[in-house]
């Protein structure tokens, strides 16, 4: 995990994507999830805000896969300029997924009791 993250130490932060987990095989990360929805004891009541926030970290993590694999195409064959873009172009997509992360954190946020 990333620094201090959501609601403690047991819950991925919106740059999970970036940190240690950040290339996870989707199993990990669904297995992952499942393990802090159990552990923040998500009820009925807060279940469309947590599903809210799961369909953002993968929209973050597929988004992500795709800006690394576009990276490692223009480390390995591409002109200094070409490696300068794509590091652009992946920091743009970095904030781009992080503010799409937002709102379904806040909502998740807004439903979850002090002790979650």
């Amino acid at each position: 995990m990333m620094g201090p993250g959501m609601m403690g130490h047991h819950m991925m932060g919106p740059g999970m994507a970036t940190g240690p987990m950040g290339m996870m095989p989707g199993p990990m990360i669904e297995g992952r999830l499942a393990y802090l929805k159990a552990e923040l004891a998500i009820t009925e009541a807060q279940s469309a805000a947590w599903t809210g926030y799961v369909s953002a970290v993968k929209a973050r993590m597929t988004s992500m896969q795709g800006m690394h694999q576009t990276m490692m195409q223009a480390m390995q064959s591409g002109t200094a300029v070409a490696r300068l873009d794509a590091h652009v172009k992946a920091m743009e997509a970095m904030t781009a997924t992080l503010k799409a992360m937002k709102p379904a954190t806040e909502a998740l946020y807004a439903v979850l009791t002090p002790d979650q």
